[in-house]
């Protein structure tokens, strides 16, 4: 069977030398228009900034200057149109790339599994040739009881070899299904866009306007309004400390959904101790007050900012080199 799909594949990708010389053809068709559209660009500045020639210093005739203009963009628009038929051209051979690139992973993998077949196949068969040699030899010099024996051993190792095929094929199927093409990905997927939804409401609600997304590797896209990109190494402290403050209340979301056990116990230590300037502060006061179903205690250094945020203080102080609680 694996054989057959190796071949099968094999055959849906004869077309890979085919395609692989397109892609670079049409690389090539690219990088000569590029340099066509960059050189008809600089022929029209020419033409629009300047009334005559800086070499003869004579003027350039309106009527000859108008032509040319009107043929520039001509040709301008004819390049503009060859990029767009080039582009959705490139598009089809990328796909194509990608879907030849799945089946030569696809057969790399199934030619890896024949090869550990094939590899147990012999070694079993080594062995029975082993136990049939020391039959055949026995047979020569024992009695009838020792063949038996012998036979019931080899008989023994038979089923013992049917059980490591057995036992190999359930380990290929679980190895297939939790590899990162299996049921690995599959739950990721699920998830994903979950997440996605529940940071951007976090973020949304500190009045911090971005759109996070992650992907199944699990690397962010940070956009703005203005769609511009932006890592997460590019934020002030405070912005990156909203991030981070998002994901652990999504992580913390998605935990619940996913036990099926609502957590309503939120312990923060020093959050507010760094990075936050006042803004941030009240706009993470504003996002906990959003909080439902939650006891919500916050360990922090800064009284003097917090000392009116919160509904109760517990204050530990030392008195005589021992700790303290004072209730408020």
């Amino acid at each position: 069977a694996h054989q057959e799909t190796v071949m099968f594949l094999g055959d849906s990708i004869r077309d890979q030398n085919s395609i692989l010389k397109k892609h670079k053809d049409l690389d090539n068709y690219k990088l000569q228009i590029d340099k066509n559209l960059k050189k008809l660009n600089t022929e029209n500045t020419f033409f629009e900034d300047n009334e005559n020639c800086p070499t003869c210093e004579q003027d350039i005739d309106e009527i000859f200057k108008k032509d040319k203009l009107q043929q520039i963009s001509s040709n301008i628009q004819d390049m503009n149109d060859g990029i767009d038929k080039l582009h959705k051209e490139m598009d089809k051979v990328t796909g194509r790339i990608d879907e030849i690139t799945k089946c030569n992973n696809q057969i790399q993998d199934k030619e890896t599994i024949i090869t550990r077949r094939y590899s147990d196949i012999q070694a079993h068969q080594t062995l029975i040739s082993r136990l049939q040699e020391e039959i055949s030899e026995a047979n020569v010099v024992v009695d009838e009881n020792k063949k038996d024996l012998l036979e019931s051993e080899l008989n023994g190792q038979k089923d013992e070899r049917l059980q490591y095929v057995v036992q190999r094929r359930y380990y290929d199927i679980l190895s297939n299904i939790l590899n990162d093409k299996g049921i690995k990905t599959k739950v990721i997927r699920k998830y994903l866009p979950v997440i996605n939804k529940h940071v951007n409401m976090y973020l949304k609600d500190m009045d911090f306007f971005v759109n996070f997304q992650l992907d199944e590797n699990f690397n962010e896209t940070i956009k703005s309004r203005h769609r511009d990109d932006f890592s997460y190494y590019s934020f002030s402290e405070g912005e990156k400390k909203r991030i981070d403050i998002s994901l652990l209340l999504t992580w913390r979301d998605i935990a619940s959904m996913r036990n099926s056990v609502n957590v309503n116990l939120l312990i923060l230590d020093e959050i507010f101790d760094a990075s936050l300037d006042q803004a941030g502060v009240d706009d993470l006061i504003k996002l906990f007050h959003l909080l439902k179903n939650t006891n919500l205690f916050v360990i922090s250094h800064k009284l003097d900012i917090l000392d009116d945020k919160f509904p109760a203080k517990i204050t530990v102080e030392k008195v005589n080199n021992f700790s303290q609680m004072v209730m408020e």
